[in-house]
């Protein structure tokens, strides 16, 4: 009796491990499968991204007459055509080349050049034009940030310039001539304007840039869905909420495009951002030190809420912070 109960058993569990190694050997397949069209995708990807990304410079119309100029994946520049003249906004690290490219599509236009702030990935290109108009509490530093030294250091040690094979012999060695630009003005393009405000922030001379026949905001690095840093010559952050508050006014229902960015920012996320350092501000524990936190849509953001610290120290303080 006990001998069939034994066989009885036998034969469900044995039918159970036939299943189960059918079931497992189904699941194998699907997943070799899987990796099967993924490595396919992820060739197509590769193949998608060296061919339209991983270039020197990569250059796209993003609406009528206008251009997004990507230099090495890393910062970007536009280019506004109205009837009469163009205005190029920011002028790259300075890989060479950047002006051969942007009067292939001047069709004899004159050619205004402009610049969101006196960082080197917006002036670095500045002597491949005859004048570069800043914000004038800008012009020093951009004179400063636009020597040869610093961007070839720069150019030398990006992981996206050695990648692509690019180094300081690929960009310009001259010093850019640059003029004062008088914030809240129009530069009038012909049937196009575009409305200048001052917007500090990262420095206290930047610019944001609005588009008024197609909606466009370009606000260099006010707003950026990679980083913001605010550095220690930085605008407070009471003035940075209120360039957020300009940035969103301008922006409206249309896009806003960044320096370091080659997208535009996600809808909404203007208006994220300034809920954010509304919360900063909110938190007085917060506003006397370097503040870290991550937002839906930012994946890191660095305030700096400017106080006396000695020149030796603050550079150690942010890459603590940022290296977190």
């Amino acid at each position: 009796m006990a001998d069939n109960e034994k066989k009885e058993g036998l034969i469900p569990a044995l039918a159970g491990q036939l299943r189960q190694r059918r079931k497992d050997w189904v699941h194998e397949r699907i997943r070799k499968s899987r990796d099967a069209a993924d490595r396919v995708m992820n060739a197509e990807a590769v193949t998608l991204l060296k061919s339209e990304y991983l270039v020197p410079r990569r250059v796209k119309e993003i609406a009528p007459d206008t251009y997004i100029f990507t230099e090495a994946l890393f910062s970007s520049q536009y280019l506004f055509l109205g009837e009469k003249k163009a205005l190029l906004i920011d002028t790259g690290l300075g890989l060479a080349g950047l002006r051969d490219e942007v009067e292939k599509l001047l069709d004899g236009r004159e050619l205004v050049v402009a610049a969101t702030h006196s960082s080197p990935f917006c002036v670095g290109g500045a002597a491949e034009f005859d004048k570069v108009l800043i914000h004038k509490k800008d012009l020093r530093v951009a004179k400063e940030n636009a020597d040869f030294e610093l961007r070839g250091k720069l150019a030398r040690f990006l992981p996206l310039f050695r990648f692509m094979g690019l180094g300081p012999d690929d960009i310009i060695r001259e010093k850019g001539k640059f003029k004062a630009l008088d914030p809240d003005e129009t530069i009038d393009l012909g049937g196009r304007d575009i409305k200048v405000k001052s917007t500090p922030a990262q420095t206290p001379g930047s610019l944001t840039f609005h588009d008024e026949k197609e909606n466009i905001t370009v606000s260099g690095s006010v707003t950026s869905p990679v980083s913001l840093m605010i550095w220690p010559r930085a605008a407070s952050l009471e003035d940075y909420h209120s360039s957020i508050e300009t940035v969103v006014e301008l922006q409206g229902d249309g896009t806003n495009w960044c320096t370091h960015w080659f997208h535009p920012l996600r809808p909404g996320g203007t208006a994220d951002l300034r809920i954010l350092v509304n919360g900063i501000l909110d938190n007085d524990n917060d506003r006397n030190r370097l503040v870290a936190v991550e937002a839906a849509g930012f994946k890191r953001l660095l305030v700096y809420r400017p106080y006396k610290l000695k020149r030796k120290n603050w550079k150690k303080k942010l890459e603590t912070i940022w290296n977190d």
